[in-house]
C-alpha cells in the first residue's frame, strides 16, 4: 500500500510538471512536420471499467450507497452516460442514483476530461446540483460535434487515435517507462495552442494542439486508461 501510495504522488508530481514545462517552453512543444519519431512499440490492453451481471458500471456499491470509487472510476462510468446521451441526441445526463458526494469528488475540469467530448471551447459538459445539494444531480451537455451520426463518425475517430497510443507500450514495461514513452509522444505530437482555444485533451489528442490543461487531462487519461491512477495537480503561477 505504502508503494502503491508513493507512485501515485511520483505520477501525479510527474504530470504536474508536465503541465508546467509545456507551459512556459510552448516551442518546444512539436516535433518538426519531417521529423522521424520512433518511440517502442508493443500490445497492451487498456484498463476496462469492472461490470456486474447487469452490464452497468458499477465499483463495489450497493444500491443507495453512496458512490465511493476512485476518481478514475467515477469519470469512467461518467463518460460512458455522457457518450450514450450525445448519439441519442440528449442534452441531460440524470446521476443522481450515483450519489456523487459535492464535497468529495471534483468535477470542475471534468469536461476536458475525456477526448470523446468537444473541445471548441470549454464547460460543454457542466455538473450541476441543487442549493444546499450534498450530490451532484445531472450533467449538462452542449454537443458541438453535430448530429448523433457525427458523433459516432467522431467517436470511431477517437477510438482509432486511442487504439494507436496504447500500443505504444507493452507489458514488460515498468510504469515510469509507459508514463515516459506516453509524455513524449504527446510533446512531438502536439503543439501549444497560442490561441488558447483548446482545453480539453481532445484538443491534444485529435487537434495536435492545447494549451497545457489540455496536455495534462490527455496525460491524465491515457496513463488511467494503461492501469497508472494520475490525477490532475493545479497551481496558479506567479511572476
Amino acid at each position: 500500500m505504502e508503494r502503491r501510495k508513493k507512485r501515485i504522488v511520483k505520477l501525479t508530481a510527474f504530470l504536474f510538471l508536465l503541465a508546467a514545462s509545456i507551459f512556459v517552453m510552448p516551442q518546444k512543444a512539436f516535433a518538426d512536420e519531417n521529423e522521424d519519431v520512433t518511440l517502442p512499440t508493443g500490445d497492451i490492453k487498456p484498463m476496462e471499467p469492472q461490470q456486474d451481471e447487469s452490464g452497468i458500471d458499477t465499483y463495489g456499491a450497493d444500491e443507495g450507497d453512496e458512490f465511493s470509487g476512485t476518481e478514475y472510476e467515477l469519470y469512467t462510468v461518467l463518460e460512458n452516460r455522457v457518450k450514450e446521451a450525445m448519439l441519442a441526441g440528449n442534452e441531460w445526463v440524470s446521476i443522481k442514483d450515483l450519489k456523487i458526494r459535492r464535497d468529495t469528488y471534483d468535477l470542475s475540469f471534468y469536461y476536458g476530461y475525456s477526448p470523446y467530448f468537444p473541445s471548441d471551447t470549454y464547460n460543454r459538459i457542466i455538473a450541476w446540483y441543487g442549493d444546499g445539494d450534498a450530490y451532484y444531480t445531472g450533467l449538462r451537455i452542449t454537443n458541438t460535434f453535430g448530429t448523433p451520426e457525427e458523433t459516432k463518425q467522431i467517436f470511431n475517430a477517437v477510438d482509432e487515435k486511442l487504439a494507436s497510443i496504447y500500443k505504444l507500450v507493452n507489458n514488460s514495461m515498468t510504469d515510469e517507462q509507459k508514463a515516459l514513452v506516453i509524455h513524449d509522444y504527446l510533446v512531438l505530437h502536439a503543439e501549444y495552442d497560442l490561441n488558447y482555444k483548446n482545453y480539453t485533451s481532445y484538443g491534444v489528442l485529435m487537434d495536435g494542439r492545447g494549451v497545457c490543461q489540455s496536455y495534462a487531462l490527455a496525460y491524465m487519461y491515457i496513463l488511467n486508461h494503461l492501469g497508472i491512477e494520475t490525477h490532475k495537480a493545479v497551481r496558479i503561477p506567479h511572476g
